[in-house]
């Protein structure tokens, strides 16, 4: 509740910042006052460092860090890192076992179902994680169907990969999957990665801050794995086409998934970085790193 209250405040407080900042500049007089644009510029400008601001204050308030173990399992990073240097790895059609049934649960002929299947870097996580995750999102007409493969028969399937601290479905469901459903009729599934939500070993605690850097790689690693089995599965039932899309964290997996599969695919990735450093070291999330655990800053 006090996040949510701070969070309240920071908005309120930045909302009363910009409308100051607009009735400064429109009291500089006719002379002075920017065309317009220029005006609509410099909200936007404001605007902009404004929610970089609210940004960090979330970040500083979350009790989520990364990396206060240090380095980690010298091994586990070796074998996970190694798998991103490797053209085209050789990963089966996920086995999908429904965990909740094929259901017409949203309205519009939208049918859902959650499914689970064994990781094929399983080997790199510990148990609790070991097991991967996702919902399967299809447009339907009349009843849904039984098999989940004619959920995505003949269907532009789309793999959505998360951004960091997107626990769990309902985020991409309603801001990407459904409207692509509605819209275009693609089938989107949902990807619940190693070390979020059931998948997260209690030991951890918070919600997804990472305790080493071993597991950054592994998590990684399983994510553009676990995407490419749900690729191979989707091609199995007969997909028209396969798109790995996603956003910061996500759109980076994305790309993984994309670079290492030698099949037809598309990609779609929003804002994603070319390598896990510069969010680390750089951006937001360097102010939830332990440095001292890991040798430094830039130790």
């Amino acid at each position: 509740m006090m996040v949510l209250a701070c969070t309240a405040g920071a908005v309120v407080f930045a909302g009363l910042v910009l409308v100051g900042a607009l009735a400064w500049l429109a009291v500089k007089g006719v002379d002075a006052a920017p065309p317009r644009a220029s005006l609509w510029s410099s909200s936007l400008i404001i605007l902009s460092k404004l929610a970089g601001l609210l940004d960090l204050v979330a970040v500083r308030l979350s009790p989520d860090v990364f990396l206060a173990d240090g380095m980690g399992d010298d091994v586990v990073y070796a074998k996970a890192f190694a798998l991103g240097l490797e053209k085209g790895p050789n990963v089966a059609p996920a086995e999908l076992t429904i965990e909740r049934e094929v259901a017409a649960a949203h309205d519009g002929g939208i049918a859902t179902a959650v499914v689970s299947f064994r990781s094929p870097v399983a080997d790199l996580l510990e148990e609790e994680a070991k097991t991967a995750r996702a919902e399967i999102v299809a447009p339907v007409t009349g009843p849904p169907p039984q098999r989940l493969e004619d959920l995505v028969a003949g269907a532009d399937v789309v793999i959505h990969c998360p951004m960091t601290g997107d626990i769990g479905f309902s985020f991409r469901r309603k801001s990407y999957a459904l409207p692509l459903a509605t819209s275009t009729g693609a089938v989107s599934i949902i990807l619940q990665i190693a070390f979020y939500g059931p998948r997260r070993p209690a030991s951890m605690g918070g919600r997804y801050g990472l305790p080493t850097v071993a597991h950054v790689a592994s998590q990684g690693a399983a994510v553009f794995t676990e995407a490419r089995a749900l690729a191979e599965w989707a091609r199995a039932a007969g997909s028209r086409t396969i798109t790995y899309a996603g956003v910061s964290f996500g759109g980076a997996m994305a790309s993984m998934a994309a670079l290492l599969d030698p099949q037809s695919h598309a990609v779609i990735s929003t804002v994603g970085t070319h390598s896990p450093a510069p969010p680390f070291s750089q951006g937001l999330l360097a102010q939830t790193v332990d440095w001292p655990a890991i040798g430094g800053r830039y130790g």
